[in-house]
Parts: C-alpha cells; sequence; structure tokens
C-alpha cells in the first residue's frame, strides 16, 4: 500500500480580507483573521470529506480556522492540532493612514518577509526550517498509519509540498491553495 500524505488548505473562514484597510489597521485584521473560525456557507466537497474520514490520523495547525475545518471535515476525528503546521507569519505592520486593498498589504508583507524583514524573528529562513521539521514529523507518522492528513494553511502546505517533493515524494509541484484545497503525495 502506498504511503499518502494529504494536504488541505482551510476553509473559507468568517473574517473576510477583501476589503479596503490602512497601514495601521491591516495587523488588527490579520490578528481577527488568525483567530477566526469559518463561515457557515463554507462546506468541502465530498470527495475531500469522504478521503479524510477514511484516515487514521488528522492533524491541523493550532489556529482557529484550521482545527474548525478538520472537525467540520471529520466530526467523529480526534483531531491532532500542532503549532509546527501554523501560517507562515509575515511582516504586517505599517506605520502609514494609507488605506489599500488587504492583497496588496499581503503582497506588501510577504515580499518585505522574504527580504528578512520579519515578525519575532520569524524569517523566511526559519519558516523553511520549521516546514521542513513539519514535513519530517508526517513521514514519520505516515511509516506508522500509511496515510496522514494535515488541515493547515497556504504557504506552510505549500513549503511542506517543496519539501515531499525534494525528499522524492509523487504529487503536483504546488498544492491545491483554494479554501479547502486538497492535494495528495505519495510514495
Amino acid at each position: 500500500m502506498p504511503h499518502r500524505i494529504i494536504l488541505i488548505r482551510h476553509g473559507k473562514p468568517t473574517v473576510p480580507l477583501k476589503r479596503w484597510v490602512s497601514g495601521h489597521g491591516f495587523a488588527t485584521l490579520i490578528e481577527q483573521y488568525q483567530a477566526a473560525g469559518i463561515a457557515p456557507d463554507s462546506v468541502p466537497n465530498s470527495a475531500t470529506q469522504s478521503l479524510v474520514q477514511s484516515a487514521p490520523v488528522l492533524f491541523s495547525s493550532d489556529l482557529r480556522r484550521a482545527i474548525h475545518s478538520a472537525e467540520i471535515l471529520a466530526p467523529e476525528a480526534a483531531v491532532m492540532s500542532d503549532r509546527r503546521f501554523r501560517e507562515a507569519e509575515f511582516w504586517c505592520h505599517f506605520p502609514t493612514r494609507l488605506r489599500l486593498p488587504t492583497a496588496l498589504w499581503l503582497i506588501l508583507g510577504r515580499m518585505l518577509w522574504s527580504l528578512g524583514y520579519a515578525p519575532n524573528g520569524q524569517t523566511h529562513t526559519n519558516e523553511k526550517a520549521r516546514a521542513l521539521q513539519a514535513t519530517e514529523f508526517l513521514e514519520a507518522q505516515v511509516k506508522q498509519h500509511n496515510t496522514v492528513v494535515l488541515v493547515a494553511h497556504g504557504i506552510i502546505n505549500l513549503m511542506i509540498s517543496r519539501a515531499l517533493r525534494k525528499r522524492g515524494w509523487q504529487g503536483p509541484r504546488s498544492p491545491n491553495l483554494g479554501h479547502w484545497g486538497c492535494t495528495i503525495y505519495q510514495r
């Protein structure tokens, strides 16, 4: 039986990011987004739900939107949440009253982060190392259970998928980054 690691991005949060916000307000919006659950109208497709419900173990980030997504996907499962699966933290403190679409603040924050500006010392290099540790943890778990599911976030799932492919796992070059996006890697 092939070993499978299934990466799923959380559902659509209750805090929408499609809005205009000032640089001062961007950090507050990100804090609200980090604490958000999943919107009632955000529902995973049945194929993803079946895949998750048949898996022996289910991991998630320790952020509310990932835990809530895992609970929606598999209500009867024991979800094991872990900080190592959190979304990558990027620069979000802009000292200006200038109002821009959130997408532009996100792009600016991620660009600054990739250039080395990082909150709490979590540089791009640190986050890649954390993603590698997360990958190694998932590989250890798949040896015991054959299939593991991780419900996490876009950037961390992308970093884990890159690490998996470098380590010989077969699957798409990039994971499905849409809400409820499900991507399977096999070996």
